[in-house]
């Protein structure tokens, strides 16, 4: 994280052009191909490779910030019980705070490999599990930190190297705030892999936490 001190006309100048560019829900720039290394010939071109990181990258934030776009889901209704045969008292639920998923395996099996899925579900935020499975359910949390969601940040796309069945790409999401007269830039860095498997492509590597 860095930050930097700014004059108030040299941030007016600065936040116009920014907030004009994270108008855009997600901007997505594409990698040099100077930065590419193609290990076989006719596999994937550049653009291909290109295309499918930034739809895969989507498709990860979208599970990652909005279960329901992804997924189908129930809320997490709290249990009551009966005191005296006249009276219904609502209990605490621990899970009120996350969806009830109701197609978990058929959504994740789709898009993860078993690497990918072992990797999300030990995902945390602030102490608390992005996924709980218990007794047969899969649970989901509502909302993440928002120090952990993208959905405003630019994504630049590096595909570093293709091959057969493999793609290995840097992703790079950058943010800004301006809180009085300072001026915060963020930038994360994360890896995805993908890998082929049945003639589909499979998230096997994104590390969710930006801690």
């Amino acid at each position: 994280m860095k930050k930097i001190k700014l004059t108030n006309s040299t941030i007016l100048i600065i936040a116009g052009g920014l907030f004009l560019l994270l108008g855009t829900i997600m901007f997505v720039t594409q990698g040099s191909k100077n930065n590419v290394v193609v290990v076989k010939n006719g596999v994937l071109s550049q653009d291909e490779a290109n295309a499918l990181i930034i739809d895969t990258t989507k498709n990860i934030i979208n599970i990652y910030e909005n279960p329901t776009s992804a997924f189908k889901t129930e809320e997490v209704k709290r249990p009551t019980t009966v005191e005296d045969g006249t009276e219904e008292i609502e209990e605490t639920n621990e899970y009120e705070d996350y969806y009830l998923i109701l197609n978990y395996d058929e959504v994740v099996n789709a898009m993860f490999t078993e690497n990918g899925i072992k990797e999300l579900e030990q995902t945390t935020f602030e102490g608390k599990k992005f996924i709980i499975k218990e007794s047969g359910k899969v649970y989901m949390l509502k909302e993440i930190p928002t120090e952990n969601r993208y959905t405003d940040s630019n994504i630049t796309i590096n595909v570093t190297k293709i091959q057969n069945e493999s793609i290995v790409s840097e992703i790079t999401l950058t943010s800004y705030k301006l809180n009085d007269d300072m001026l915060t830039y963020y930038a994360i860095v994360k890896n995805l892999t993908l890998i082929k498997k049945d003639n589909t492509w499979l998230v096997d590597g994104f590390y969710y936490n930006n801690k």
